[in-house]
């Protein structure tokens, strides 16, 4: 359809409607035999020995001398059938465009504009040009094509996984690392728990060992579920957490985390690091554990803060909210790594909520931080806004108010193993967001993302290029998408995985074809 419609309106040139008092350069010349600009996809990493095409990106040409005055051109790439607009400016003398940060397995109207003047309020466009982005191909590494043969981030990753990336500015102990808080393997005698697991090295996109290699702190850092319980406890049993390095008000990462009270009741807490950026130590004693009940009460050397209370609770309260756990905290970490707890920052949290809001099996709700404390959305009825079959979900960054999201849909249980207990989260889909979307570019609203339930499919491959079957994709939990160092070009992904049967591991995968 779209090399039809090029080809009906290549002899046009398209005349650009100016703001009220303008109109279209004089010198512009009245042709119809002005072709369109060219797009093409870009070569980007192999499968199997055979060429991979960009999921981010476009080549436009167009050729020059079309038009006798020229300040610069602008060139816009707008996603169909609709969408927000990736637009970048060249030079008159320029030619060529690269297109960058599109969206996956997207369809793209590409157009020229060739600005007569610095504002562009005299123009002239070329006929528009159409173009598509691959699928994300993400590989996993390791040998082979099982769980087994998977390289594996540390001796006892287990599950309720997330990673933290660290900037040049972080800490020197850390600095330019990702670090690691995970539940590791359990051990007889131990109840659950939350450890931290540092890269061994700064990460350097060519070096493997520098973004796939960690060290367990188990037993030396973290937070640990507390043995005896004495009457109510918020804090029972610990379980996800994902850390935020934060500057204000002053330098350290706050750790959100999932716990279970006494009540049997699942809330969300945030615990401060003691020791800055280096976000190992929570205890404000000498031990580096956090580990009794009495710490984590109101004044205790590990006093967690309630982030996402529930409907009954008088602490943060959230109508219809039963259960809060498997958050996500993300914030425009491309720009700066650590973040004010205000400006273009968002949660993603797994809840359980009123039939009346909601039959679906899992469900995600979205707050913004409003007055230094968290805000679920809401719609006039009294509900949460929700993301109805999604789990798990895995913000990411990509700048500015753009941002991309993660998550499995268990709605869809092709692959699931008959008799698994372990957690099936079916595919994993794709979706974006961005604060113009609805209005301020410094909030991210609900409404400023696509549905991820209809998101853009991801393949994932094995180390040796055999792509992951319904169970094998299913059966990935507890995933962190990032760019570790900042760059598009790089980016990976930690995630838990079994084949259903098996204790889960942690692994990871590199984005192939960005």
């Amino acid at each position: 359809m779209h090399h039809r419609l090029v080809s009906l309106i290549a002899g046009l040139s398209v005349i650009g409607v100016a703001p009220a008092g303008t109109s279209p350069d004089p010198l512009f010349r009245d042709s119809f035999e002005i072709p369109p600009p060219v797009v093409q996809n870009i070569e980007s990493g192999t499968l199997s020995g055979s060429a991979l095409f960009a999921s981010s990106r476009l080549r436009v040409t167009w050729p020059l001398g079309q038009f006798s005055s020229v300040d610069h051109f602008e060139v816009r790439a707008t996603p169909e059938p609709s969408g927000i607009a990736v637009v970048a400016g060249v030079t008159a003398t320029t030619d060529s465009a690269v297109m960058e940060r599109l969206e996956a397995d997207r369809d793209y109207r590409v157009d020229v504009i060739a600005c007569a003047n610095p504002e562009c309020s005299q123009f002239q466009s070329y006929p528009p040009s159409f173009g598509r982005t691959a699928r994300e191909y993400w590989r996993l590494m390791g040998a082979g094509h099982s769980v087994a043969g998977l390289h594996t981030l540390t001796s006892d990753t287990n599950a309720r996984l997330s990673a933290t990336r660290f900037g040049q500015d972080g800490d020197e102990l850390n600095a330019g690392h990702v670090q690691l808080y995970y539940g590791p393997k359990r051990v007889a005698g131990v109840g659950s728990s939350l450890v931290v697991g540092p890269s061994t090295a700064p990460v350097v996109g060519t070096d493997p060992a520098s973004w796939a290699s960690f060290v367990s702190l188990a037993g030396s850092s973290g937070l640990q579920s507390p043995a005896s319980i004495s009457g109510f406890a918020p804090v029972k049993d610990v379980f996800t957490g994902h850390g935020v390095p934060m500057y204000a008000p002053i330098q350290h990462v706050r750790l959100y985390f999932e716990a279970q009270g006494s009540d049997n009741k699942v809330r969300i807490f945030s615990v401060d690091s003691k020791d800055g950026w280096i976000g190992r130590d929570f205890h404000s004693g000498s031990p580096t554990v956090c580990s009794t009940q009495a710490e984590y009460q109101p004044g205790g050397a590990c006093a967690a803060r309630i982030e996402i209370g529930l409907s009954t609770d008088s602490v943060r309260p959230n109508p219809n909210i039963f259960a809060a756990r498997q958050h996500k905290v993300t914030f425009n970490d491309q720009d700066y790594f650590a973040w004010d707890g205000q400006s273009l920052g968002f949660m993603t949290l797994t809840v359980d909520t009123s039939p009346a809001c909601s039959t679906a099996s899992r469900v995600h709700a979205y707050a913004i931080p409003v007055g230094g404390s968290w805000a679920i959305q809401y719609q006039a009825n009294g509900c949460p806004k929700l993301w109805e079959n999604t789990q798990a979900c895995s913000p990411v960054s990509l700048g500015g108010d753009h941002f991309k999201v993660y998550c499995g849909v268990p709605s869809v249980t092709a692959g699931q193993l008959p008799g698994s207990t372990l957690p099936f989260l079916g595919p994993k889909r794709l979706s974006y967001g961005y604060g113009r979307r609805t209005g301020s570019e410094v909030v991210i609203d609900f409404e400023d993302w696509d549905d991820p339930q209809s998101g853009h499919d991801v393949v994932f491959l094995w180390p040796d290029d055999t792509q992951l079957d319904d169970r094998a994709e299913g059966y990935i939990d507890d995933f962190q998408f990032m760019l570790p160092d900042a760059d598009p070009a790089f980016q990976m992904a930690y995630i838990t995985i079994t084949d259903g049967i098996t204790v889960p591991t942690g692994a990871a995968a590199y984005l192939v074809n960005y």
